[in-house]
């Protein structure tokens, strides 16, 4: 990717984060908390990925596949739902 690929993510990045701040907030409130707010918001992108997942006619991985990985690996969702709560 060209330099200004990057810098186009980038700002793209710095303009949502604090959009998606607000809006989880929003949500937080109207659910009556974080923890509503957090299950609808990955839920929400659950379905936006499988959706996507049909339009690309991407296939998710083999149950084989996934036993193979380290435990370690899946960490990454623990982070994001760890985060969004203290943030919350």
């Amino acid at each position: 990717m060209s330099t200004i690929t990057y810098a186009v993510w980038a700002l793209a990045a710095g303009a949502l984060i604090p959009l998606m701040a607000i809006l989880n907030g929003g949500l937080a409130r109207a659910l009556g908390g974080s923890i509503q707010a957090s299950l609808m918001l990955f839920a929400t992108g659950f379905v936006a990925c499988l959706v996507l997942a049909i339009v690309t006619s991407a296939r998710p991985p083999a149950l084989p596949i996934l036993a193979r990985i380290p435990v370690q690996q899946f960490a990454g969702g623990l982070i994001v739902a760890a985060l969004r709560q203290m943030l919350a």
